[in-house]
């Protein structure tokens, strides 16, 4: 065994239909979807310890480290599960647009008048996910509902 392969230091996490690996410097997530195929994403992983060398001491570091694993691993999920149930929500948008129209249409509902007098004036959502949601600063917003309980 070669010294790069002994000293090679890899952890991973389970996610939904996949797995996320990382090593200290980069991470990569692969996800089956509900056809069988596999998606997969890397990306490089900084250290913050570089950005600020405060998080160099060693009760910092370690704070430092958890919060940046757990945000990554809260990151990968969301990634796991977008990519994994990606046809089943386009699956429920489509059988809730079929089964709306009708009654937009017919003027039923309980904007019965509303609606129907102006049918889309209340459009369905029919927005796609982004296939790139890591690269959004979700950071924040884990690294906060980890410390806010």
């Amino acid at each position: 065994m070669s010294t790069n392969e002994r000293d090679l230091i890899v952890g991973g996490q389970a996610v939904i239909e996949g797995v996320m690996m990382r090593t200290p410097n980069a991470y990569a997530i692969a996800v089956r979807k509900l056809d069988g195929t596999i998606v997969n994403t890397s990306a490089t992983l900084p250290k913050w310890s570089d950005k600020y060398p405060l998080l160099k001491l060693p009760i910092l570091r370690g704070g430092a480290v958890l919060l940046q694993s757990m945000g990554l691993g809260i990151k990968a999920l969301n990634y796991s599960a977008s990519e994994a149930f990606a046809e089943v929500e386009e699956a429920k948008t489509a059988a809730v647009q079929v089964a709306l129209t009708p009654a937009v249409v017919e003027g039923e509902g309980d904007f019965a008048g509303l609606t129907g007098g102006v049918p889309g004036l209340f459009p369905l959502p029919t927005k796609k996910r982004s296939k790139d949601e890591l690269k959004k600063g979700s950071t924040a917003a884990a690294a906060s509902s980890m410390v806010w309980p």
